[in-house]
């Protein structure tokens, strides 16, 4: 009994603060174990019998009387965040966002604690506590499911076909190779290039080559992909932060405050995905050669192509979280977050395989997958694609008057959504409002609220593909005022970014400036790349093609996949919620960081390499470069 009131949550300080989530002490209810023997005599017969107390450890909420909703609660004695919202309100928001660990028998369930917690309701008691079976757990090893040995079984079957595959190319491949130095002619078939396509030791030495063939190589987009998707993870790593923290009301104080701001403009970087990728469309699909050159027949292998190349790596990781999901990560934040639930994941797994899930109910998240709604828009514009460059082969004025109404198309209906749907855009705004769910739906995952930044970059790589491009010179004085320019707006977009409060602009100017912030943004994107083009950006532009930036580029897809999960993993564990610090945040983006290179090492070289490998052998695609030409490593 000692063990099991020491393990049970108490009252800890900064309530007032945002410290609703008490865990207690996970491992130690888990680890209570008690058999107790009774012996009866009755009837001349010795009656034995043997009972097992086991801890069961819950996650439960704190549920509000009525007698505490009609308490008169003195202004003076909360932070001036919480006078701005109604009692009701706030009592409302504590009873979901509350979290205490509980410890109870494990042959107690929901109807036994339920009909306590009324006896205490009828006592008039201010609190009770609330919590449903789901997010209970106990020590016991539960049986494989058969969805964990589907997942066990493919998992050993993709490591297999690399083992057999490595040693296939290392021992008859190179051998063979070796020969052919010696002026014995040796030529591997189809076949042959197929059954190496999982080689470690073939994808490696390509993974890790820091040389650059192409000739026409954009090199300063691979420093821009490398450096954002490190802005990315820093930002979800100070989102994660902020669901495991015991002070949210320092939290939300922190995103109004100006140092919050690069944080909270990582919202950017996706845009800065999108203008990548259309600039790379426009100057691989769209330039002169390739209008003349481009076949109509030619559409399905281009929608295959895209197809293929986005969904193993997508695929692999629905799988994990599908079967094995609930089997890593193992405590208290794992049932807070409900983050393995098997339903969810199954209910989004039909709309993730047709990448439709940006719009299929997109409120339904798998959290493991909840960043693929990028995946989704990049293949809706895979798939209108073909209809500009059927555009651009009318006439180039049809192209630039179709580029330019779909970006008009896209800021309007982001004012659209925003206003009508009265979405406000900061932290504490849509906490209070409980308006997240409007935020993604309607605005945040969408094509069409998505889709302008990635049409502004299919315009300027259509450009560049142009005699008028070369031709531009411009003026050192002009260069320093465009950059000065640059750096003025780039920095009103930082600073405004989380700080536009819709009670004090009114969702009228919210709308608008949402409307054109991502636009203004692209258009900033598309300076960098052109002056990076035309040597006018100078220290920057050295920055930006590090020679490393070679290696990253190449796992920048993979990297966008498995840091999430690898994020959700780790939370899972966590025993008690962290304070929120700065210091805190930054450290664990490092950790972060690091365990997503090494996790995109890993799914670059086991599931993206090989299916580039495949594609090649039976589509008969050829390519000059493996990071260069493929339009899937922008992401």
């Amino acid at each position: 009994m000692f063990l099991v009131l020491d393990s049970i949550a108490k009252p800890s300080s900064g309530i007032l603060e945002g410290n609703l989530i008490n865990f207690g002490d996970f491992d130690e209810c888990l680890s209570i174990q008690y058999i107790i023997n009774t012996n009866k005599t009755q009837e001349n017969e010795n009656l034995s019998a043997e009972y097992k107390i086991q801890g069961k450890y819950c996650i439960a909420s704190l549920n509000f009387t009525k007698s505490t909703y009609n308490l008169t609660i003195p202004s003076s004695f909360l932070p001036s965040i919480w006078k701005n919202n109604s009692k009701d309100y706030l009592l409302n928001g504590i009873h979901k966002y509350s979290a205490l660990g509980i410890c109870i028998p494990s042959s107690c369930n929901h109807e036994n604690m339920l009909n306590l917690l009324n006896f205490m309701e009828n006592l008039d008691y201010f609190i009770t506590i609330d919590f449903k079976d789901n997010l209970c757990t106990t020590n016991d090893t539960k049986p494989l499911e058969i969805r964990h040995k589907i997942g066990l079984v493919f998992f050993t079957i993709i490591l297999q076909i690399i083992i057999m595959s490595t040693l296939y190319d290392y021992f008859y491949i190179q051998l063979s190779q070796d020969i052919a130095q010696n002026k014995k002619f040796v030529n591997l078939s189809p076949i042959s290039e197929a059954l190496s396509s999982f080689s470690l030791y073939k994808n490696s030495k390509k993974l890790f080559s820091m040389n650059n063939s192409a000739s026409n190589q954009i090199n300063c987009l691979q420093g821009i992909k490398t450096l954002s998707i490190f802005w990315i993870i820093l930002g979800h790593t100070f989102l994660f932060e902020t669901i495991s923290s015991t002070n949210i009301l320092n939290v939300i104080k922190w995103s109004l405050q100006l140092q919050s701001s690069f944080v909270q403009a990582a919202y950017y970087a996706v845009d800065t995905f999108l203008v990548i990728s259309g600039v790379l469309s426009g100057y691989l699909f769209c330039n002169s050669n390739s209008i003349r050159s481009f076949l109509w027949k030619q559409v399905p292998k281009m929608y295959l192509h895209r197809f293929v190349r986005l969904g193993p790596g997508l695929y692999a990781i629905l799988i994990l979280y599908i079967t094995l999901g609930d089997r890593i990560g193992f405590g208290p934040y794992k049932l807070l977050l409900n983050s393995f639930e098997t339903p969810k994941c199954l209910d989004k797994f039909t709309s993730e395989v047709f990448f439709i899930q940006n719009y299929h109910h997109p409120r339904t998240d798998c959290l493991g997958t909840m960043h693929s709604w990028y995946l989704a828009i990049e293949m809706q514009l895979c798939i209108l694609l073909p209809i500009f460059i059927g555009l651009l082969q009318l006439r180039t004025s049809f192209f630039r008057f179709g580029v330019i109404s779909m970006v008009a198309i896209s800021i309007f209906t982001t004012f659209g959504a925003i206003y009508f749907n009265e979405i406000p855009i900061t932290l504490e705004e849509l906490g209070t409002m409980n308006k997240f769910g409007d935020y993604h739906q309607y605005y945040y995952y969408p094509l069409h609220t998505r889709m302008g930044s990635w049409f502004i970059g299919l315009f300027m790589g259509q450009w560049m593909t142009q005699k008028s491009f070369e031709h531009i010179e411009l003026k050192r004085r002009e260069i320093w005022i465009i950059w000065c320019l640059w750096m003025i707006i780039v920095s009103i977009l930082f600073i405004t970014q989380g700080h536009m409060k819709s009670d004090s602009w009114g969702f009228g100017t919210v709308a608008i400036y949402q409307s054109l912030s991502r636009p203004v943004f692209a258009l900033c994107i598309s300076w960098l790349i052109f002056a990076c083009s035309k040597e006018y950006s100078g220290v920057i532009n050295t920055v930006l093609t590090f020679k490393l930036y070679n290696f990253f580029s190449k796992i920048v897809f993979c990297m966008y996949l498995v840091h999430q999960p690898i994020m959700l993993f780790y939370t899972g564990e966590k025993r008690t919620p962290l304070y929120f610090l700065n210091s805190s945040g930054i450290f664990e983006f490092a950790g972060y960081l690091i365990f997503s290179i090494f996790g995109a090492v890993i799914w670059t070289l086991c599931f993206e390499m090989p299916v580039i490998q495949l594609e090649k052998c039976f589509l008969k695609h050829r390519y000059n470069n493996y990071n260069n030409t493929d339009l899937i490593q922008l992401k």
